[in-house]
């Protein structure tokens, strides 16, 4: 049986799984999740987690009306009948949605910005009942807390002439221009991407991360491997 959920074991601000627990002992779960529009029944929409179970809105199913297929959420919710199956039965008890990004294509990264951010988790999810193919990515970068814009991006940079690599991996930039913000103290962030086919062809093998770490200078690089 599949684990709901199981690719956010290592989200940042909360743990995916478990969150609480009410008086009645009931379990809330949090996951990241896809839209699936629906016809026909009680529901406008289903969704599909990130480690692709089928998930269906039960109780109060107004709360889902406004969303359609491609639409990314984060989630909370418990599970009536205290099971995880596939497809599992939620009542949701909050949605948040997530806005979706499309990569940069560019051969001039460098202009897209050198400053420091660090991965804390990233993976591929979707390309089943219809929708996208995404990645999402958990980062963390320095602020100054004045509510200074931040930029960040995810590059193919066409200039990489050996992509994919040897390995059979296609490798991707994430870049951050902090606008020359003073960098007094972390913040964390989720951003989720759409994957192009070419990004996700049969005959790869995942995504490469290229991106400047907090602690390197802007020349430093470090990856992380998203297996497909």
């Amino acid at each position: 049986m599949k684990k709901l959920v199981k690719t956010l074991i290592l989200m940042p601000l909360a743990a995916s799984l478990l969150l609480s627990c009410n008086k009645t002992g009931e379990v809330t779960y949090q996951g990241y999740m896809t839209a699936v529009s629906s016809v026909g029944t009680p529901y406008s929409c289903y969704f599909i987690s990130d480690d692709s179970i089928k998930v269906i809105p039960t109780g109060n199913v107004n709360v889902v009306k406004n969303y359609v297929t491609n639409d990314r959420i984060l989630a909370t919710f418990v599970i009536p009948t205290g099971k995880i199956t596939n497809p599992v039965e939620v009542e949701f008890t909050s949605i948040s949605k997530l806005e979706t990004q499309n990569l940069t294509v560019s051969a001039s990264t460098d202009t897209l910005g050198k400053d420091g951010i660090d991965i804390r988790n990233a993976w591929h999810c979707g390309g089943i009942e219809g929708i996208n193919r995404f990645v999402t990515i958990a980062y963390e970068y320095a602020v100054s807390g004045n509510g200074k814009p931040h930029e960040f991006y995810l590059v193919d940079n066409t200039s990489n002439i050996n992509n994919p690599d040897a390995d059979g991996y296609y490798h991707l930039e994430f870049r951050h221009d902090g606008n020359d913000d003073t960098p007094l103290m972390k913040a964390n962030a989720i951003a989720t991407f759409v994957l192009a086919p070419k990004y996700t062809q049969p005959e790869l093998k995942g995504l490469i991360i290229d991106y400047t770490p907090l602690t390197a200078t802007e020349n430093d690089k470090t990856k992380w491997t998203i297996n497909f």
